[in-house]
């Protein structure tokens, strides 16, 4: 199993735990983070395949990435320290871009982030990221509304550099704006006066305040 604080990423006071006798040592390092910590099922040796997606839906989606753990755990220092790349974060981390996965599986991860970020009412970039077993049963992870990097990696293998990727950012942002102006905000009522007169229906009435 897997034991982690509910509230950190980039796993941080993340813990593999194979015996009995380790979980107590997992959930003190958690703790250490939150107040609250994640129990969840570990998936013996999965693949991690992730894909970003950006729009305020309509939604594009880029290549898929796959990342590659030093060990059993993605850790921090997969994800973050690299030799290829530092400050470049996430970036720098190994990985293969695209997904060296069966297309099978690249359809199903690309239908299901869809589906699931549209699901959340999602808006401007995400990451999605999802497990595959040894048998290719694909399980979804999480959705990292704010993913390292911006994802750019990604996006620059979709032909949406960084420049591009920041001014498309700006004007989700504004045309989300745009439509939340559109909304009613107020709603004008004189409820408040008829508490000061006894209650909505009377001082003697059914709807009478205390």
């Amino acid at each position: 199993m897997f034991v982690k604080p509910i509230g950190l990423g980039s796993s941080i006071g993340l813990s593999k735990v194979d015996k009995k006798a380790d979980l107590a040592d997992a959930l003190e390092v958690a703790f250490c983070y939150d107040n609250r910590v994640m129990i969840e099922e570990a998936i013996d040796d999965p693949q991690e395949v992730n894909i970003a997606i950006i729009g305020n839906d309509p939604y594009e989606l880029s290549v898929t990435e796959q990342p590659v753990a030093s060990g059993d755990v993605l850790s921090f220092d997969d994800k973050y320290v690299g030799e290829a790349g530092k400050g470049r974060g996430m970036a720098s981390a190994k990985r293969y871009v695209p997904a060296k996965v069966d297309q099978k599986i690249i359809k199903e991860v690309e239908e299901n982030a869809l589906k699931f970020f549209r699901c959340i009412g999602g808006k401007g970039i995400a990451r999605v990221d999802f497990l595959v077993d040894k048998k290719g049963v694909v399980y979804f992870n999480e959705i990292n509304t704010m993913p390292g990097s911006l994802a750019f990696y990604l996006w620059e293998k979709t032909n949406l550099p960084f420049p591009k990727l920041v001014s498309r950012l700006v004007d989700l942002a504004i045309s989300d704006w745009e439509a939340k102006q559109r909304l009613i905000r107020s709603f004008e009522t004189n409820i408040l006066s008829s508490f000061a007169t006894g209650g909505i229906k009377g001082k003697n009435g059914r709807g009478e305040m205390g």
